[in-house]
């Protein structure tokens, strides 16, 4: 029997410069269509890091009235969320806690 598990986890990053999060959505946005160029710079400073497969960009629009909502927290700045996630199926490296397993992805 295989076991797969599915690490995951949020970072936010609260109070950001709002013209900053802007230049940085679009650096993220044109990455988005070169993942082989993404991998490359990962593995440069992170060659353990397995390849990144799959990017997305989505958006909440309000259900009742349509609206795109920007994330908030109630301060100044931008909000910039970043969701990780990563299979796992390696028995021996099943049951980490998600934080700490994905670690080597979000550490500078």
């Amino acid at each position: 029997m295989v076991v797969i598990t599915i690490l995951e986890s949020r970072y936010d990053y609260e109070n950001v410069d709002s013209d900053a999060a802007k230049d940085l959505m679009a650096h993220l946005v044109k990455l988005h269509s070169s993942l082989p160029e993404v991998n490359k710079m990962i593995k440069e400073t992170r060659p353990e890091v397995a390849d990144v497969v799959e990017v997305d960009e989505f958006e909440y629009k309000d259900p009742v009235d349509g609206v795109l909502r920007l994330s908030s927290n109630g301060s100044q700045g931008a909000t910039i969320r970043v969701y990780i996630e990563q299979y796992e199926n390696d028995p021996l490296k099943t049951g980490r806690d998600s934080q700490e397993a994905l670690a080597p992805l979000v550490e500078p």
